[in-house]
């Protein structure tokens, strides 16, 4: 028993180091995106020719908003570039996804709020958790730690894209329960067409070591704990691919019709797909089995771990190098000024 288990502890290890050669491989082949050059892009241009208004808080924080048709932007000085990419960002997407999920009427402005700090994200959004930097309410406001505040300013497209597919999904099912994983399986999976392989390496070591979690807790609530909190997005995204694969994306959206007339999700789940939750849980772990069987013999491969320590360091230099220029890129478009219309808005 002892040298099986020494065994499957040895594979397991080299699951990870295959994990992470995958992961640096990525980075080398995958660019960092910036934001767009104002004159290329004609959402932003049409951005730059909205009025800015400004208010002040009852903490003494100068807010100051762009007013579009379907979204208002709220931010502090310090974030005007960051809040004319965002609203570019969302005016793109909103034309996008109403062409998956359909055309749901938001009859209010969906309010985007970038929060200067981690102290008034989590006052705006009642989220303590350090790792949070996202949230969507039923109220059509998104609140979103500035990008300034986490390193990485390119994220913003990813958090606008999540949270927004949230808030139409609550509107598509008018209000209905969605199961958690559903919700955010849907969110994670329309924010980005990357492959996502932290996700990947989180479901093999979950798989392999049978910690999966239930699709039944994660239907009410996540973890808190940071690392299961990320098993339990993983498998949220993970569970919606299948269900695209197996179902497509029309049954899916007759799920969501189902759910929106007042059925159950049990019964919505078998008029759309023909299997019930717990048929579909098990499905999927057959799916994961099928999956990750060639990772035992693939991590055999000797190469791998003899490339691995130059991997690292060409991963290492390029990362700095992509970090100093988009770093340089972004300090030059945050200078750019805008000229101010004040008005004071109580709207927020």
């Amino acid at each position: 028993m002892q040298s099986g288990s020494k065994q499957s502890t040895t594979t397991l290890n080299k699951c990870y180091y295959y994990g992470l050669a995958a992961v640096i491989l990525i980075m080398l082949i995958t660019p960092i995106n910036v934001a767009a050059d104002n004159q290329s892009n004609p959402s932003l241009r049409e951005t730059n020719k909205q009025s800015i208004q400004t208010n002040t808080d009852s903490k003494g924080y100068i807010w100051q908003t762009i007013i579009g048709k379907h979204f208002v932007v709220a931010f502090t000085e310090k974030d005007q570039q960051i809040a004319k990419t965002t609203l570019s960002i969302a005016n793109n997407f909103h034309s996008q996804i109403r062409l998956l999920l359909g055309d749901y009427a938001i009859n209010n402005p969906v309010y985007i709020i970038i929060a200067p700090s981690r102290g008034v994200f989590e006052n705006l959004s009642g989220i303590a958790e350090k790792w949070a930097v996202g949230l969507a309410d039923k109220t059509n406001r998104i609140v979103i730690l500035s990008p300034r505040r986490f390193g990485d300013k390119s994220e913003i497209e990813r958090l606008i894209r999540h949270e927004y597919t949230h808030i139409l999904l609550n509107q598509s099912a008018k209000g209905h329960f969605l199961p958690r994983w559903l919700n955010e399986g849907l969110a994670m999976h329309y924010e980005s067409d990357a492959w996502h392989i932290p996700d990947d390496i989180r479901l093999t070591e979950a798989f392999l070591t049978h910690s999966l979690l239930p699709l039944d807790l994660l239907s009410w609530y996540f973890p808190s704990n940071r690392k299961r909190a990320e098993l339990a997005y993983s498998q949220s995204l993970d569970v919606v691919t299948y269900i695209i694969k197996e179902y497509g994306h029309e049954n899916l959206n007759q799920l969501i019709r189902e759910i929106a007339s007042g059925h159950d999700f049990d019964t919505a789940m078998i008029n759309s797909f023909g299997i019930d939750p717990h048929s579909l849980e098990t499905a999927w772990h057959t799916s994961l089995g099928r999956r990750y069987n060639w990772f035992y013999r693939f991590t055999d491969t000797t190469l791998i771990w003899a490339a691995l320590p130059i991997i690292c360091i060409i991963a290492y230099i390029r990362k700095v190098r992509q970090g100093k220029r988009k770093k340089m890129q972004w300090e030059i478009e945050d200078g750019i000024t805008i000229d101010n219309h004040r008005r004071i808005d109580d709207s927020l």
